[in-house]
């Protein structure tokens, strides 16, 4: 088993020196949905060589930027 821990990307959360929050909505920022891309490229890389295969699962926090990092990375993971 493979386990992969991937670090949030850039929300305005991050920008405006917040650290936590109750509502968890902050959206990406253009950096952050940079990152997204290129982390979506590095997964569909890891697809491709087999350090993957055949994904399972995949878990995210409830706060919006994660979620979007999620919905990003399932659609990767799909199409194998």
């Amino acid at each position: 088993m493979r386990l992969i821990f991937i670090r949030h990307p850039e929300s305005t959360k991050n920008i405006n020196g917040h650290f936590s929050s109750y509502e968890n909505t902050e959206p990406l920022t253009n950096l952050g949905w940079s990152q997204v891309n290129l982390i979506k490229l590095e997964i569909q890389n890891l697809l491709n060589n087999g350090f993957i295969k055949n994904p399972i699962a995949l878990y995210s926090a409830t706060s919006m930027r994660l979620i979007d990092l999620a919905k990003e990375l399932a659609s990767v993971c799909e199409t194998k």
